[in-house]
């Protein structure tokens, strides 16, 4: 129901992030990702019914693994499982959105901007050759789409959404080539700069890459 998060409300957001938060607060503190949770009437900033829908959306998207357990009718109780990795994730995802929505959204300047005709990334006063020769590269079409115009540079990309949009032409794709191009430009932004994490990404197909955000300040 709340999967993605681009579509929710602040409001909603900051609900769903403080029963994330004391999902989280209660699994650290018993040590366990097991949790059995009491009479649920809802926490600090949401009510019993909101609390019953945020869970049973977190339970419907596999973020939590619900553990079948005799039920009281005069009492409202989740048994489940933390799905620590997928849960993790989702928390993530709903900060970082919560957090987007504080801040305006960041565009191209003159010191920091791409240039995806000549396949030049300019950056620290530096013009960073990224293309070979008259090749378009893997890595200068994923900075073409992190630079696109009409978005915000602090924000996540998706190698699959990467994939969709640049690579069509491709025939040998996986997320590994996202990830390959990413430390491919993280490389030359070394040699030519000394900074090592201008682009910050993880691994797997449901990979993603952003520009580290100290350096949109």
């Amino acid at each position: 129901m709340f999967n993605n998060p681009e579509s929710l409300s602040p409001k909603l957001l900051e609900k769903i992030l403080l029963v994330l938060d004391d999902i989280r607060y209660r699994a650290e503190l018993k040590g366990s990702p097991f949790l059995l949770i009491h009479n649920a009437e809802g926490i600090e900033g949401v009510s019993g019914d909101e609390y019953d829908v945020i869970m049973g959306s977190l339970l419907k998207g596999g973020f939590l693994k619900e553990r079948l357990v005799g039920r009281s009718p005069l009492a409202s109780h989740y048994a489940f499982w933390v799905r620590t990795k997928k849960f993790n994730e989702y928390y993530d995802k709903i900060k970082l959105q919560l957090n987007r929505g504080k801040r305006k959204p960041v565009k191209a300047k003159a010191g920091l901007r791409f240039d995806p005709e000549k396949g030049i990334l300019h950056f620290k006063a530096k013009k960073i050759g990224i293309n070979l020769r008259n090749h378009k590269t893997v890595a200068c079409r994923v900075l073409e789409y992190i630079f696109n115009p009409e978005e915000d540079l602090s924000r996540e990309c998706n190698f699959e959404d990467i994939e969709n949009s640049k690579y069509q032409d491709l025939d040998d794709y996986s997320w590994k080539t996202s990830y390959r191009a990413c430390m491919a430009i993280n490389e030359k932004v070394r040699k030519a700069t000394g900074e090592e994490d201008f682009l910050i990404y993880t691994s797997g197909g449901s990979g993603l890459v952003r520009i580290n955000d100290k350096y949109l300040k």
